[in-house]
């Protein structure tokens, strides 16, 4: 295989960890938001009516659901045009870039949390 087809491969492969990143730093964003909808009312003691409960786990696996889809039209979907194409070994090679950046930049995420969590606790 060629070197300028194995680096378009490498940077499509972080083209897309990249924008499934930011999806799920998206996401993430509007759990936190949701999280706090659900939220107790006003002078409740437990966690919600069982209606709220419903609502809430509706809610948050529907997010889970959608966001499955949408990440995986992020990773799979070029690569599904590369195989029907007849273009296997790139798709395939594509598919291994795409993950390897993304246990890249779970690494990448981790270690930025260890390191807030011990320079600044207080944040948190």
């Amino acid at each position: 295989m060629k070197t300028m087809i194995r680096k378009r491969i490498v940077i499509l492969g972080l083209a897309q960890a990249i924008g499934t990143t930011l999806y799920v730093g998206m996401a993430a964003i509007v759990m936190i938001g949701f999280g706090s909808f659900i939220e107790l009312g006003p002078g409740e003691e437990k966690p919600g009516l069982p209606a709220r409960d419903y609502l809430g786990l509706t809610g948050f696996l529907l997010l889970f659901v959608v966001s499955a889809c949408i990440c995986g039209s992020i990773v799979l979907g070029y690569p599904l045009v590369l195989a029907l194409r007849r273009q296997i070994k790139e798709a395939v090679l594509l598919v291994a870039a795409t993950v390897s950046w993304l246990i890249l930049l779970f690494i990448l995420l981790v270690l930025a949390s260890a390191l807030v969590m011990w320079a600044a606790p207080d944040l948190l």
